[in-house]
């Protein structure tokens, strides 16, 4: 029997409401699979540049070794570090021509950019750029040094236990007494086993009243995270939560955040790992 129209009617009706109520729920999978997808692509990119940053590390260690000190901070943007010219450099101590800048990617060997397509950020210690300090044993800017006249004056060895400090506070036991102790040599590595942290930058975990994460930090290399073409050290909005406000604020203090989607990627560099590169390379005075 065929139908009447007010059947067709309702049919009709019925099958525009079940095709507006199914946009409406593929619309809604459709957002939640978009934040599920943004959620895993995020991921994604944090996995990625946590490996980066091992990478970054394990190259600023090798650099240290072949070279006997820290790179300073590329400032024009090609991936190599900016040193300052002096003339001549057998006079005075070729340092580092600006305390934060680029970090020089060609020397090291590694990307251009981080996980997200942003440059990254390299801060050192404001006395790379010391000609005094950077040829001073007793500095931890020794570490950068280039070139110089060596200075030795601040160190120190017991006569009764040939331990080398640059200080004589030290117990010097068995009737010892400190004197003045002597290295050879005007070229890197300027910095010694002895040196100790006399300039540094400060790195905390997660908040600014927390503990300190690592001491003695020389460099300090930082990828802005997802939120880097917006916050960066050219560009520090007043409404960035206090950990990102901290690294971008231009000081010397710093915050290694563990979690969180706006977070900062830091790659710390300290005397001690310094140090132990240097070790390696065998070339302590």
């Amino acid at each position: 029997m065929p139908l009447s129209i007010s059947k067709r009617v309702l049919i009709r009706g019925f099958s525009l409401l079940e095709l507006a109520l199914a946009i409406v729920i593929l619309g809604i999978l459709l957002l939640i699979f978009n934040g599920v997808f943004k959620l895993f692509f995020e991921t994604d990119h944090r996995i990625q540049q946590i490996y980066e940053n091992k990478l970054i590390q394990d190259a600023m260690e090798t650099y240290v070794a072949v070279n006997f000190r820290l790179p300073c901070p590329d400032t024009d943007g090609d991936g190599y570090e900016n040193p300052s010219k002096t003339t001549p450099l057998s006079a005075v101590s070729d340092v580092c021509s600006a305390d934060s800048g680029g970090l020089p990617y060609n020397e090291l060997g590694t990307k251009s950019s981080d996980a997200w397509g942003n440059g990254y950020f390299y801060k050192v210690i404001a006395s790379a750029s010391d000609t005094t300090k950077t040829v001073n044993v007793c500095e931890s800017a020794s570490f950068f040094g280039r070139s110089g006249v060596l200075e030795d004056a601040g160190l120190q060895i017991c006569t009764s236990t040939n331990e080398v400090a640059c200080d004589d506070l030290g117990l010097c036991p068995n009737g010892g007494t400190w004197i003045g102790a002597t290295l050879n040599g005007n070229y890197s590595p300027y910095g010694n086993l002895y040196t100790p942290t006399t300039d540094a930058l400060e790195v905390k975990l997660d908040d600014v009243t927390g503990t300190i994460e690592d001491t003695g930090v020389l460099a300090v290399v930082i990828s802005w995270g997802a939120n880097g073409d917006q916050a960066n050290n050219a560009n520090c909005p007043s409404d960035l939560n206090s950990n990102e406000k901290e690294n971008c604020d231009g000081d010397d203090e710093f915050i290694k955040t563990q979690k969180g989607l706006d977070r900062d990627y830091l790659v710390p560099i300290t005397l001690f790992q310094a140090k132990k590169a240097m070790v390696a390379s065998r070339r302590f005075k």
